[in-house]
């Protein structure tokens, strides 16, 4: 016997069950075509225009990462929420299915983030993020419901670090504490490097804790991202290496190293190239050479001429300050030295003053280089700057012979005051290091 909600819907199958509801598929008979229909018990009477209106300001989302709303009803003892059909499963039921590298796993939790953050300019940013709210299809991935609160614990960025867990361990358990997640996360993602899997460690650990906001978590993870995108990769030819790389060199080697018989099956043109850069750079640097040694003989052939001639009587005052003749007897003035006036210090980057109106964050460029040029420095301790003002973190980071750069942004902390640093506190850094902190407005 078919099963109809709102004399419209025919339910099909249950594909997932919620925290407070169920997801089926289902056909719409008024419009003949294939839904999503969310089905859950009917709130009390008092709590009922509460939630539909949570579902009209969630309708209004316009974002790829949510399935759309597109109709809502009530029916005898449930209420339904009827949803755009989408191709793929829920994410949960797929966990255990596909292996995925750190990079895309990273790659899905920041993407969801960013929708995250789409709904909380929403005022609907109180849902369950984690793998039995998320729709799965082809590495893409939309949130199921999101238009009623779940528990504390999976919403925001606390539930990413959920999701991240379940992602890692291909598994729809919640870890029991933080150092569950903390030991999943460094097992299932050996492949990054070790400086940013502690990096994403401290993420984690800041997060569970309170201590991140929602847009720290993400400028940090993006961070992280492209830092891992632009390590080199092993087995890329020497053309795709980055910019600070020196070519010739490897270029060289490669030449040097190769097979004989190898060497006879490439290509006649490219043997050529390889050998007219040679000659281009030997003859280059021939006659740089060249022209140096002829500038050293001509400053030397004038110093020559110089000293032998006299001065005439008719010279004026500063042709007369010609050095010594050391052939003859006679002794003569020694040339009076102009000393270069040095620029003064105050009008050195006059025009290279920060604006202190600006938005834009503290650069390091503009701060006092308090390093010294030693390249070999002593590592010191990152100070804590929670709490401090941005004047007092300032002036902590300088004595410590560090660079900072901050921003300003909207959060539950005291107004003018440091809630969010990276790096962490006591964690050591080189002196010179660049910190940046995060200030409430």
């Amino acid at each position: 016997m078919e099963l109809i909600i709102g004399n419209r819907y025919v339910l099909i199958k249950q594909l997932v069950s919620l925290t407070e509801g169920f997801i089926y598929s289902a056909k719409d008979m008024s419009l003949r075509r294939e839904v999503l229909l969310f089905i859950a018990k009917k709130p009390w009477e008092s709590a009922a225009d509460a939630y539909f209106k949570s579902i009209g300001e969630a309708a209004r989302i316009d974002d790829n990462r949510f399935i759309p709303i597109l109709d809502a009803g009530i029916d005898k003892e449930y209420v339904f929420v009827s949803l755009h059909a989408c191709e793929g499963q829920p994410l949960i039921s797929v966990l255990d299915q596909t292996v995925r590298t750190s990079q895309d796993i990273l790659a899905i939790i920041f993407d969801l983030g960013r929708g995250l953050q789409e709904a909380k300019e929403n005022h609907a940013a109180f849902f369950s993020v984690t793998a039995e709210n998320i729709w799965s299809h082809n590495g893409t991935y939309k949130f199921i419901q999101y238009w009623s609160e779940d528990a504390k614990n999976r919403q925001g960025v606390r539930g990413l670090c959920f999701l991240l867990y379940q992602l890692c361990a291909r598994s729809s358990e919640i870890p029991a504490d933080i150092y569950d997640l903390e030991q999943q996360i460094r097992t299932s993602m050996k492949d990054l490097p070790a400086a940013h899997l502690q990096k994403l460690l401290a993420i984690v650990r800041r997060a569970m804790n309170g201590e991140e906001s929602l847009s720290a978590f993400l400028f940090n993870l993006h961070e992280l991202l492209i830092g891992q995108e632009a390590l080199p990769h092993s087995g890329l030819p020497p053309k795709e290496a980055g910019p600070m790389e020196k070519q010739e060199p490897v270029l060289t080697e490669e030449v040097d190293e190769e097979p004989e018989e190898e060497a006879d099956e490439k290509p006649a043109g490219r043997t050529r190239n390889k050998t007219s850069r040679k000659v281009i750079f030997i003859t280059g640097l021939s006659f740089i050479c060249l022209v140096l040694i002829a500038g050293i003989m001509i400053q030397k052939t004038r110093g020559i001429d110089h000293a032998h001639v006299r001065p005439s009587p008719t010279s004026t005052a500063g042709k007369d300050q010609n050095p010594p003749n050391n052939s003859g007897g006679e002794q003569q003035e020694k040339p009076a030295v102009t000393p270069t006036p040095k620029p003064k210090e105050e009008d050195k980057g006059a025009n290279e003053q920060p604006n202190p109106d600006s938005d834009q964050p503290a650069d390091e460029d503009q701060q006092p280089d308090q390093t010294g040029s030693d390249p070999e420095q002593a590592e010191v301790a990152v100070p804590d700057l929670f709490g401090l003002t941005q004047q007092e973190a300032e002036q902590l980071l300088l004595s410590k012979q560090l660079k900072y750069k901050f921003f300003i942004e909207n959060d539950d902390h005291p107004q003018g005051t440091v809630f969010n640093q990276e790096p962490a506190a006591d964690e050591e850094v080189p002196k010179g290091t660049r910190v940046t902190f995060w200030v409430s407005r």
